[in-house]
């Protein structure tokens, strides 16, 4: 996705509400399926064949490190180190130096919801990665309190992993059993209900129908 597409996709974020990552990652997703019709503004010549609708599609070699978070291989539990998550997201902007992002004026506006950023920290590095990249490799069969097929879904807003469906094909109708299943067990009113969680995932919900 170039700079302008990010531009258009910041902008209908904030004109109707709505989470940045949500838009983007559904507006990449939908460039990605020819077949359907794109419902964004801005039509986007380069595009990657993924399953991951938040995976940015590049021709870049360079720094270009391998980052697909989905993947069940042996490397794919590996904790991606500072290097490694610099140059991932050096590629996904398009540039090629700590100065260079910094000096992005779209990186600036994107990054401004996520509150202070040091460059230099892991921890701040891998909050960017999730935002725009996608899911870490290395939290991609996490366990606990609000993780869903393997994804937390307060860290993440990947909506095919989480509802169990292939953006490809997914249809409205599927996206609605999908999040009916769910709330049969995450209801409030349902004995081991969840009100947070719930509400979460209706939020979700409500951005994967854009996607289909």
């Amino acid at each position: 996705m170039n700079n302008a597409t990010k531009a258009l996709v910041s902008e209908f974020s904030e004109a109707h509400n709505l989470e940045f990552l949500v838009v983007e990652k559904f507006a990449t997703a939908l460039l990605e399926v020819s077949h359907k019709p794109v419902k964004s503004a801005s039509t986007q010549p380069k595009a990657k064949s993924n399953a991951n609708p938040k995976a940015k599609p590049s021709a870049k070699t360079k720094n270009q490190v391998t980052v697909k978070p989905q993947q069940t291989t042996p490397e794919s539990s590996s904790k991606l180190n500072r290097a490694e998550l610099q140059a991932a997201i050096y590629d996904y902007f398009n540039v090629s130096t700590g100065t260079e992002l910094r000096k992005n004026s779209h990186f600036k506006s994107m990054v401004k919801p996520l509150g202070s950023i040091n460059l230099s920290k892991t921890e701040d590095l891998e909050k960017i990665y999730r935002e725009f990249l996608g899911v870490l490799p290395n939290e991609t069969s996490d366990m606990g309190y609000g993780c869903i097929n393997g994804i937390d879904i307060f860290k993440y807003a990947d909506v095919w992993t989480i509802f169990n469906l292939d953006s490809a094909t997914a249809t409205k109708d599927s996206v609605q059993r999908a999040y009916r299943s769910l709330s049969k067990q995450y209801h409030p009113d349902m004995p081991n209900g969840d009100r947070k969680i719930f509400e979460r995932l209706t939020q979700l919900y409500q951005a994967a129908l854009l996607g289909v």
